[in-house]
């Protein structure tokens, strides 16, 4: 299926009325331009974004290393938290 032609700036028009309603389609997805970054990480989210195990990360919260938050039995790792404990890995030179 072939996709029509539109008139001369209507794909710019679509895409500007996508981006007010959905921003996460926009084209530019870098972190500074988005109004509402995440405030906390679910477990699973955390996992997403580091480079380590779940057994690790567990592991590094029952250390105290790694402080999260409980609401109900959802366990969240505050953003704030998560860069702190990634900085405080030691470093290699």
């Amino acid at each position: 299926m072939s996709k029509t032609p539109l008139p001369s700036g209507e794909d710019d028009k679509n895409q500007s009325a996508l981006d007010s309603v959905a921003p996460e389609h926009s084209q530019d997805r870098s972190p500074a331009n988005h109004p509402l970054q995440k405030l906390a990480y679910s477990i699973n989210e955390t996992l997403a974004v580091v480079p380590f195990s779940r057994a690790y990360i567990y592991q590094q919260i029952a250390a105290g290393r790694l402080k999260v938050r409980k609401s109900g039995r959802r366990t969240i790792v505050m953003a704030d938290d998560l860069r702190q404990w990634l900085d405080s890995l030691e470093t290699v030179n």
